[in-house]
This record gives C-alpha cells, structure tokens and sequence, in this order.
C-alpha cells in the first residue's frame, strides 16, 4: 500500500481547515436531510470550539517543537491533534472547559446530554428506543450551543477580517479537506 501525503503541512493547518470543512459539510447534511451526519459534524464543531477556548484561555510559555502561537500566547498542540503521548476526549474537554470558564455549568451539562445522545445514535441505533425523528429537536439544541460557542471563541480571538488572498488559501485548504477540486 502506498503511503498517503499528509493534506497539510502542519497539524494546526488541518485543525483550521478541518473545521472550516465540516461546517460545510454540515450545511451540506442539513441540505440533504442527513441528520446522523448533522449530529455528529456538530459533536464535532462544538469539542473543536471548545479545544480552541480551552488553547487560548489557558495558553502559557510552551516551548517545544510542536508548539503553535496565537499572537504571543502559546497553545498547548495537544489540544489540536490526536497524540500517542496525550490526548483528551470529548468528556475531558468539557471538564476542563467547566473548570477553565470557558462554559457555564448549564452549558456543560447541554454539552454532556447532546453528546450522550450523539452517543446513543451512534452506536446504539439498532439496540435503543431512539427514532429517527428524535434527531431534528437535538439539532436545533446543537445550532444554538454552535453560535453561542462560535461567538465566545470569536471574542476571545479578535482577529481582523481576513484579505482575499487569505480566504483563497482558506478555501484551497476547505477544499482539500473536503476532496473536492476548487471550481
């Protein structure tokens, strides 16, 4: 088997497209009326959100090889990929999103049932009283804890817009996430 070129050139670069990328997956999902893919592409979003918070709120003076800035705080890269050394679940991740500030105790326990019932969907379909049609009311749930973590995780960066040659290089890196050639 031929060994596979790696999408990006970093790790931090495939966690910025990667959720760029699923955000429009998403919006494909709900297009086409795929609510598993829906419910799991916002478990996603929202622990990508919340490693982000989690990165900059508690950001330190790291110094290794692997460690990403933003601005002058350094982010613990841990928080951006799966490792062999360290990694931390969903669950964990809003622990220490509870524990940092970065969500309220009603946020946290939102968190924790959306994602127990992303759980039951996903591997107990087949062996639960869940229908189909109790995914819908869940998404919405999930659409307002996205924007209120999109809009957190938005004051937290305060970035500038960015230019036109950076949405390009945004879209390319979306693009290739996706696998699907720019048109």
């Amino acid at each position: 088997m031929k060994s596979q070129q790696p999408l990006f050139e970093n790790f931090f670069d495939n966690f910025t497209h990667s959720c760029a990328a699923a955000r429009a997956l998403l919006q494909k999902a709900h297009d086409q009326g795929n609510l598993i893919e829906g419910l799991i592409l916002y478990a996603a979003l929202t622990d990508a959100f919340l490693r982000n918070m989690l990165a900059i709120k508690t950001g330190g003076k790291l110094t290794d090889s692997t460690t990403v800035y933003f601005g002058s705080i350094a982010l613990d890269s841990d928080l951006f990929r799966h490792s062999s050394k360290r990694w931390f679940s969903e669950r964990e991740i809003f622990r220490m999103a509870l524990a940092a500030n970065v969500v309220s105790e009603d946020e946290f326990q939102v968190l924790n049932d959306l994602y127990s019932f992303r759980n039951r969907i996903v591997h107990r379909f087949i062996t639960s009283d869940v229908s189909y049609s109790d995914i819908a009311p869940r998404l919405i749930q999930y659409e307002h804890l996205y924007e209120t973590l999109y809009e957190k995780l938005a004051l937290i960066e305060k970035q500038p817009p960015a230019s036109a040659e950076q949405r390009r290089t945004i879209l390319e890196g979306i693009m290739r996430k996706i696998n699907r050639p720019i048109s």
